[in-house]
């Protein structure tokens, strides 16, 4: 996840402004700080997940789309994750079958929140 998190950074600030890839990545129950003022490969700490610092040995699941899992936005990391379910649906779809699952929806409690050190 860290390394995920890195390349979020990198996208943001690669170092040549024609680089520059996206927004931050979006998530829903993770934390952390972003410091710009730190080399490469350390720029992201304090991470947590639900409230919950993150654990290195745990493995946490994550959604997103075929894009991603392919390496779009330089984000490599996503498609080496374990027990991949391919949906073989559009991402519309899939978001709209699963909230017709729950029937009924509130905002998350907690979005996460993005500390950022220039």
């Amino acid at each position: 996840m860290k390394a995920t998190l890195e390349q979020t950074a990198t996208n943001q600030k690669p170092g040549d402004k024609y680089e520059v890839v996206g927004g931050l990545l979006q998530s829903s129950g993770v934390s952390y700080t972003l410091d710009y003022s730190k080399p490469l490969g350390n720029r992201i700490r304090d991470v947590q997940v639900n409230g919950e610092d993150l654990d290195l040995h745990k493995d946490y699941k994550v959604v997103t789309h075929s894009g991603m899992l392919k390496g779009l936005h330089r984000y490599k990391e996503l498609g080496n994750g374990k027990n991949i379910e391919n949906k073989e649906i559009q991402l519309n779809e899939f978001v709209i079958a699963k909230l017709r699952e729950l029937g009924e929806i509130s905002k998350p409690k907690n979005m996460g929140e993005i500390k950022i050190i220039q």
